[in-house]
């Protein structure tokens, strides 16, 4: 199955023609907090900072996509780069260690987000195999998603969401 999303829109691409609108992401005036609307449906994504201990390699925040109802529906646990973590390498000086991935949990599947460069992904199940692309168009504006296997609005909202939030990790603060 073939979608697309530009200006935060998701349509469903049927060789060249879209389809009309099945979801749309808009984004909170200030925080990480992003509103997907499927219908009359809203759903809330937001990244939140874990307390406690984390596993090696995680970063302690989590991804979280909600309904109305405050269910959650998916999960994502950022994970640094090989080589970054800071408690085996210590912090950098000059900027935040590295993330490139997630592992996300949905309703009865666990696939791994990995981020091929700074606006290209790929979500893969347990057995490594690639069930989901997101891959930007480049000077053309928008995202293509090529899936294998059939997710909802929502998630697939939520799965591209959780992809910028990857972006965001790596992105260099100025103070």
């Amino acid at each position: 199955m073939n979608y697309f999303i530009k200006s935060g829109t998701l349509y469903k691409r049927e060789k060249e023609n879209l389809s009309p609108a099945l979801a749309g992401i808009k984004n909170r005036l200030c925080g990480s907090e992003k509103q997907i609307y499927v219908g009359e449906k809203q759903f809330l994504t937001f990244m939140e900072r874990t307390t406690g201990e984390h596993s090696r390699d995680a970063c302690p925040k989590k991804y979280l996509l909600k309904n109305r109802n405050e269910e959650i529906l998916m999960t994502g646990f950022p994970k640094y780069a090989e080589g970054e973590d800071p408690s085996v390498a210590g912090w950098p000086v000059y900027r935040m260690p590295r993330v490139d991935s997630a592992d996300l949990i949905l309703q009865n599947l666990s696939a791994h987000l990995k981020m091929i460069n700074s606006q290209n992904y790929l979500l893969s199940d347990g057995s490594g195999q690639g069930i989901l692309s997101v891959m930007h168009r480049g000077g053309m504006g928008g995202w293509d998603l090529d899936s294998r296997e059939e997710f909802s609005p929502e998630i697939l909202c939520g799965i591209f969401v959780f992809c910028r939030y990857l972006e965001q990790e790596n992105e260099l603060i100025v103070v």
